[in-house]
């Protein structure tokens, strides 16, 4: 079997130190699992891109675009 090493900055090593531990995991299974994963998935289900468009409803309002910042911001407390 193989092994992989990973550099980590200390944000990164709690982050996913803390993960593995809320799924109760060791952390090199959880992220065995992580990368599997992400190996093997492609990025959207299959039949994503056919609902494009599909919702027909007048009440559906597209909401305002937020900013990408509140996608990078992770709090662990």
């Amino acid at each position: 079997m193989s092994q992989l090493t990973i550099d980590l900055d200390p944000e990164a090593e709690y982050a996913i130190a803390h993960a593995a531990a809320c799924d109760a995991l060791p952390v090199s299974q959880w992220a065995k699992e992580k990368l599997l994963f992400a190996a093997t998935s492609s990025s959207w289900p299959p039949g994503y891109a056919d609902l494009l468009g599909s919702i027909d409803d007048p009440t559906f309002v597209v909401p305002e675009e937020l900013s990408e910042k509140l996608d990078q911001q992770a709090v662990f407390s």
